[in-house]
């Protein structure tokens, strides 16, 4: 048994592995601290992340932002769909670094624990030091976060909003990344509030768009439809309807969530459109609370 989850663990981390350009960080408009910038990561204990805070006075509202496998908090900073962008919005930018995995075919780099726990290592605990650390030293609205992921850090998120691993967030977004294919975890039996915007490339060959079949030991990865329409459907909505030509929004559910998916023609990258579409989603939800 203990054989049969190493692979499965192999299987799903290698499958996310993708290759990056370098990220820009260079004149990036945000206030210099003693850390947070991408040579100079905060730390806790003896892990880091790293943050953007835009120049002001604040408080200001942020994005704690969960890298994919292979990359870290550092690269976030610099994605020109992410970083300047969030920068220009009014919205800092927390971004933690995830610890080595071991991928398929032995290498060892960056990826998120899904299930949240692992032996001693905890990712669900560290995402929650660090949403305390960034509030308590920086000046960020603690109740204007939204957690977001990409790839195997969207997959972590996925987990985390279903298993109420962040109580007091609300607002979750993931792109590139959904739930393993017979892995619902918490999220078949969800009792918690909380809303999830959820992006996808309809070219993404990493995480197709509409999932994946069993591969050997591996169960495969959930569609995009299929994850929200079933995280929809445990949280009681009643409502289903396409509110853009891109986008489907379930409403009207027992625990009170908003689930969107937005589909693009993109493959597995963050969409150039990312930021002004899950900014404008969390305002627009804050005008309804």
């Amino acid at each position: 048994m203990k054989t049969v989850r190493v692979a499965l663990a192999l299987l799903f981390f290698g499958a996310l592995w993708v290759w990056y350009l370098p990220p820009q960080t260079e004149g990036l408009e945000a206030t210099e601290y003693a850390c947070g910038a991408p040579e100079t990561p905060c730390t806790i204990g003896e892990r880091t992340y790293h943050i953007l805070v835009p120049r002001g006075e604040g408080p200001f509202p942020a994005v704690v932002f969960f890298h994919g496998s292979g990359q870290s908090g550092a690269d976030v900073l610099g994605y020109n769909t992410v970083g300047q962008p969030l920068l220009e919005r009014g919205y800092a930018i927390i971004a933690p670094d995830a610890l080595d995995v071991t991928y398929a075919g032995g290498k060892n780099s960056s990826g998120w624990i899904w299930e949240g726990r692992r032996g001693a290592r905890n990712d669900h605990q560290f995402a929650r030091d660090v949403i305390a650390d960034a509030t308590a030293r920086f000046p960020i609205e603690q109740d204007e976060l939204i957690i977001a992921g990409h790839s195997n850090g969207a997959t972590f998120v996925w987990y985390m909003a279903c298993a109420g691993a962040l109580p007091n967030q609300r607002d979750f977004a993931t792109t590139g990344g959904t739930l393993v294919r017979g892995r619902p975890e918490k999220c078949a039996e969800v009792r918690r509030g909380f809303n999830l915007i959820h992006t996808h490339g309809t070219r993404d060959q990493v995480v197709p768009v509409n999932g994946s079949q069993r591969s050997g030991s591996w169960t495969g990865w959930q569609g995009a439809h299929e994850s929200v329409d079933a995280l929809a459907a445990a949280s009681g909505c009643t409502r289903q309807e396409t509110v853009a030509e891109t986008t489907t929004r379930w409403s009207r559910c027992r625990t009170t969530g908003d689930y969107r998916l937005v589909l693009g023609d993109g493959g597995h990258e963050i969409p150039q459109d990312w930021v002004a579409t899950v900014t404008d989603w969390h305002t627009g939800l804050k005008t309804q609370r």
